[in-house]
């Protein structure tokens, strides 16, 4: 499951870092639905998140009453494939398509980014907390 869920997470957060990497080409108006797209993306990933935990609590609850361990660690666990999806998807095989289509220029610093990014997230996965933390960082490190 955490997989699954760090692959989606990953797509996501790839498609916000390649939308920020497009905004110097960009005229002003354009730059704030930019802007705008780029903080729908980062609610997506919450909204999912959100949505996925409050029905695993729910199932959970019903059955064992102890969710909030398991659904640390499923976070942390999908987290760190996020992390490893976004490393693969930006240096292997199979590419991000739309990091592709970047100039080189713009590609190479926003590959810099990810993998930056991704770099920190493996390494902390389990000190980021919630999906906040996980969009904040986004925010900083992929903008």
């Amino acid at each position: 499951m955490a997989f699954d869920i760090g692959c989606l997470i990953a797509n996501l957060l790839l498609a916000f870092a390649v939308l920020n990497a497009t905004r110097t080409r960009e005229i002003e108006s354009s730059l704030r639905e930019r802007e705008s797209s780029s903080e729908w993306i980062l609610d997506a990933v919450r909204c999912f998140w959100e949505l996925f935990s409050d029905s695993i609590s729910r199932q959970q609850s019903d059955q064992t009453g102890s969710s909030a361990l398991c659904l640390k660690e499923l976070f942390a666990d999908s987290v760190g494939f996020a992390g490893i999806s976004m490393v693969r998807l930006t240096i292997g095989q199979m590419h991000y398509p739309f990091l592709d289509a970047l100039p080189a220029g713009e590609r190479s610093s926003c590959s810099s980014r990810i993998l930056h990014f991704a770099r920190v997230v493996l390494q902390g996965r389990d000190e980021i907390r919630g999906v906040m933390d996980l969009c904040d960082l986004a925010r900083r490190m992929l903008a």
